[in-house]
């Protein structure tokens, strides 16, 4: 993709005095924030050349303003951005609380000896063949930065070498994965994860660590097949900020 001029967000839910709060949805390609302030080629900015309101909510970074999740540039998806501010720290607490559940659907490579060709994943603990059985387990781990410029990340257990645990935060982050069909005999597979707090690339990472990276990946799967990386954020659920009551946005 040569740039991200035509690259428009989706407007899902518009903010009001009622619901405030916007529901967007970006396109693969397009960074969900600006690293620094004045970019302009991201969903933040666009929602906020929509909503200028959003631009009063202090955020984790003054130029996020109200963005309460990211997903990666290549993904596509559902992001919530806050239009007040106690709106802001209402659905902060929620997600510190894990009732902030975001759900993500792929099409991933059945490759086993992804881990061992990829390198520098902790043992697998027999996840590849878990989830060949039961069709559905949930992972955690810790994480550290991995590669040329840590443009990767790699789990991190109790098993990990000491150079990993070093490099790695304390906090374990879980996803709950769960194959939407027999995946025994099959090369590609659609997946479907589920997480209540997030790390960089950890879904990714995830499924390259239990041998299902996602196909197309241009991290984490080891194919030279080439074929379009599918990984869409397709469901959001919370807390309503106002009214309390649990809702849910799907694609």
């Amino acid at each position: 993709m040569s740039g991200t001029e035509d690259l428009q967000i989706k407007i899902i839910q518009e903010p009001s005095k009622d619901n405030p709060f916007i529901v967007i949805y970006k396109p693969s390609g397009l960074p969900s924030a600006p690293l620094k302030d004045g970019e302009q080629n991201n969903a933040v900015f666009q929602a906020a050349r929509l909503f200028p309101q959003i631009r009063t909510v202090s955020g984790k970074k003054k130029c996020e303003y109200g963005l309460l999740h990211r997903i990666d540039t290549d993904t596509r998806g559902l992001l919530v951005i806050a239009s007040s501010q106690n709106a802001y720290e209402t659905l902060l607490q929620e997600q510190k609380q894990h009732k902030f559940i975001k759900t993500y659907k792929a099409l991933c490579r059945n490759k086993a000896d992804t881990p061992v060709v990829l390198d520098a994943f902790p043992p697998q603990q027999g996840f590849y063949q878990d989830l060949l059985k039961n069709r559905c387990i949930t992972v955690t781990s810790a994480f550290r930065p991995f590669g040329l410029k840590n443009a990767q990340v790699r789990p991190v257990t109790g098993s990990s070498g000491k150079s990993a645990l070093k490099k790695s935060g304390k906090k374990l982050y879980t996803t709950k994965i769960t194959l939407l069909k027999n995946a025994s005999a099959e090369k590609i597979i659609p997946v479907e994860c589920e997480i209540a707090e997030g790390y960089r690339h950890q879904i990714r990472a995830h499924l390259a660590w239990i041998g299902f990276p996602i196909a197309g990946d241009p991290l984490y799967d080891p194919s030279e097949e080439t074929v379009l990386f599918n990984f869409e954020a397709f469901k959001i659920s919370f807390f309503h900020p106002v009214t309390g009551k649990k809702i849910t946005f799907t694609v």
